[in-house]
């Protein structure tokens, strides 16, 4: 079942600029407890990021302890001294790392998701034990994803082995550095098994729940199956309520026999460890395991269970429940209740910062308020639809969602409302969120008003031009920013083409199978995109057949395409559809854009009409291309 409403957002976050300055942490070793002078320079004039609005200019500082999983998030307002900002600030105690990026709530200059960072040095002159162990995990790109790096193995490597160097005996770092220069051919599997089992009998238990997560990671390298859950079970023994104990917890899900099993096992889990750095993915989970299951009452009983439910929450919920006339009553509660959960300082995440949340409510906020006023559409009550739909335009000001200007321009059209309605359509326009069918409106509205289609054609290319800017700053917000997912996919003759072949180009992976209309149907436009970038050797894109229903896979697939010569974009096959599992789809024909570092930056499922699709998808690919 797909949702009704196109606005499916679950998190909101705000732009990352590209380069904008420098930063600096003074001392650039900074001691832990002592105070810090924190510094930064632009480059140039970026009057939306330095004129403090919403917020302030401010660095979010992002500490990292030893043990814990989740960083902390300091927001520091930065004082103008001559052509820099600065500001001092004390590093806390028992801090051992820490990430900065530089904004005002809304937009940050983030270093190019490089971030800036220190290591924090201990009283006795080194640098605290774990800063660069921390260091080298940041570099993985495993953090939360308004902290999260571009990934850089060799960064993290080399951040281990200054970790050993200053602390030999790190059992944590000893256990990464095997797997690290095994996977990088620096050790064969020889050696590292024999640095693995010596590692294990020096260190027969851990003393935190870092080391246990450790050892039972060498036991797994090693493939003793039944050491690694040994070691488990004692980690959470040892420490019962920490990250060992919650992980041994979060294996147990996978195991769940059917939907409500899994949402009663989630729930459980999520009562318990309520501040899980898992939650997110977790909540999404339940969502896609019930929708799959096609038992969409279940989350009914989730979202009113779920403890600390956030807006993001309440949002989804209501964008599924919407969808189902029998359900569609519960989600007039589930608004009102996302609403207030918005205006709750108690929701934030430690991990974010005050500024940034503040930021990311508000747009939650319009987002409730759009899906609102799909909900009141969908039982024709229009005037009070329209209603929320422009306190939705109102809230997310230049952000505004298109499908909420599209509703607001149909409502209008529908009262008969012109004036209101062709204003509407050229304010979208203007703001780059025109859908198709807000163009087809304005094109309709100025023909019913005498305008001559070669004027009118030239006035929307005009406003489209306007638009660009605006819809390539959303679309820096809307980046993923999720780690790169590598497998390999198999031409339709054979041979092997594994993902991580294109990395520095710019890819397209579209997923489709022969048996899907949607699939067919957005092809002649997906050909028009390759035509547009066939010859640019820094985009590919590659068209991946999965979930096929026919025993020779290989001959469904040349038997489409040899009835489809126009179709000439390159196809691939995933032989076991085990990379498009990687990547959690679960509808087809769902895209996804890469970045040149191989990180997955957009997502987007189903199909848009041909010419919103090209310019959108125009717009993503030259956005990725400027990265």
């Amino acid at each position: 079942m797909q949702r009704l409403f196109a606005t499916g957002i679950a998190l909101f976050l705000t732009s990352a600029l590209a380069y904008a300055g420098t930063f600096s942490f003074l001392p650039m070793q900074p001691k832990q407890g002592a105070s810090v002078t924190l510094e930064y320079t632009p480059d140039s004039p970026d009057t939306e990021l330095l004129t403090g609005t919403p917020a302030p200019l401010h660095v979010v500082v992002y500490t990292f302890t030893e043990e814990a999983e989740a960083p902390v998030a300091h927001d520091v307002v930065l004082k103008k001294d001559g052509a820099r900002y600065s500001a001092s600030w004390t590093l806390p105690e028992g801090v051992v790392f820490a990430l900065a990026k530089v904004g005002n709530g809304d937009r940050y200059d983030t270093n190019n998701d490089l971030f800036w960072s220190a290591v924090a040095q201990s009283n006795t002159g080194k640098p605290a034990r774990g800063g660069n162990l921390r260091e080298a995990m940041s570099w993985l790109g495993q953090l939360p994803l308004q902290c999260r790096r571009k990934q850089d193995f060799d960064e993290a490597a080399e951040a281990i082995e200054r970790e050993l160097r200053s602390y030999p005996n790190n059992l944590v770092a000893q256990v990464n550095s095997v797997m690290f220069r095994g996977n990088a051919g620096l050790i064969d599997q020889s050696e590292a098994t024999t640095l693995l089992r010596s590692i294990v009998a020096a260190n027969p238990t851990g003393s935190s729940p870092m080391e246990f997560i450790a050892l039972a990671l060498a036991w797994e390298l090693l493939q003793d199956s039944s050491s690694v859950i040994r070691t488990k079970i004692d980690g959470a023994n040892r420490f019962p309520n920490s990250i060992v104990q919650e992980q041994n917890s979060l294996e147990t899900l996978k195991d769940a026999p059917n939907a409500q099993a899994y949402l009663q096992g989630t729930l459980a889990h999520l009562t318990k460890y309520p501040s899980s750095a898992a939650r997110a993915n977790l909540v999404e989970s339940v969502f896609n395991v019930v929708t799959r299951a096609r038992e969409i009452h279940l989350l009914v009983p989730f979202i009113e269970g779920l403890p600390g439910a956030t807006a993001a929450d309440y949002h989804m919920a209501v964008n599924y429940l919407g969808a189902n006339d029998t359900l569609r009553s519960k989600s007039y509660g589930y608004v009102q209740q996302g609403l207030r959960a918005a205006k709750s300082a108690a929701l934030r995440p430690v991990s974010m910062g005050v500024h940034e949340w503040n930021s990311n409510q508000r747009r939650m906020t319009a987002a409730l308020h759009f899906v609102h006023g799909a909900i009141l559409r969908a039982d024709a009550k229009n005037s009070e639809a329209l209603a929320a739909l422009l306190l939705s335009a109102d809230v997310g000001g230049s952000e505004t969602d298109k499908e909420t200007w599209q509703m607001i321009v149909e409502l209008y059209r529908e009262t008969g409302n012109n004036t209101d309605a062709l204003s509407t359509a050229e304010k979208a326009i203007r703001a780059g969120s025109a859908t198709a069918k807000t163009l087809d409106a304005y094109r309709n509205l100025r023909m019913l008003a005498g305008a001559d289609s070669t004027v009118i054609e030239k006035d929307l290319a005009s406003m489209k031009s306007q638009g660009r800017k605006a819809l390539a700053q959303r679309l820096v917000k809307d980046m993923l920013n999720m780690p790169p997912i590598d497998g390999t996919f198999m031409t339709v003759d054979g041979q092997p083409m594994p993902l991580s072949a294109l990395r520095g180009k710019v890819v397209i992976v579209d997923y489709w199978a022969t048996w899907c209309g949607p699939c067919r149907a957005s092809f002649p436009s997906l050909q028009k995109l390759y035509e547009q970038y066939k010859s640019n050797p820094n985009v590919a894109i590659a068209v991946v057949n999965v979930w096929e229903r026919t025993k020779d896979r290989v001959k469904t697939v040349k038997d489409f395409l040899a009835s489809n010569p126009t179709l000439q974009f390159p196809v691939y096959l995933d032989p076991t559809d085990a990379v498009v599992a990687k990547y959690g789809v679960t509808g087809i024909p769902t895209k996804f854009y890469l970045g040149k570092d191989g990180r997955v930056q957009f997502k987007e499922v189903g199909f848009l009409p041909e010419e919103q699709f090209l310019e959108e998808a125009t717009n993503k690919i030259e956005v990725l291309l400027s990265q």
